[in-house]
């Protein structure tokens, strides 16, 4: 039988945050001690190695994808509503773009709300 891929779901994304807050955090510590360099020999072995280690390599994969090539990026994902908005920035709109162009979808029968 064909494996099924894997897909990040809700608790991967909020895993996702907590780990970038983790790294965001080192990075600011230890931000006098790394150079340029160094920063992003340790980013890149985080976010391909351990975050496979951490999430099995298909999902693991997906997410180093999603992420900056710059660990100095990484604060600016968590203030924009995080990682699942990094995935899929058109899933969350704003009050008055919902108004404008959503459709209700109650019923399964789409139209104006």
């Amino acid at each position: 039988a064909e494996k099924q891929k894997e897909f990040l779901n809700k608790k991967d994304y909020d895993k996702v945050d907590q780990t970038l807050e983790k790294f965001v955090e080192f990075f600011e510590k230890y931000q006098n001690d790394l150079d340029a360099s160094s920063k992003l020999e340790i980013y890149k072995f985080l976010i391909n190695d351990v975050m496979a280690a951490a999430a099995g390599v298909e999902k693991g994969t997906q997410i180093a994808r999603m992420l900056p090539e710059d660990p100095a990026d990484l604060k600016a994902i968590l203030e924009h509503g995080g990682s699942f908005y990094l995935s899929a920035p058109t899933a969350i709109r704003t009050r008055k773009w919902l108004e404008e162009y959503g459709l209700c979808m109650d019923n399964v029968k789409p139209g104006p709300s």
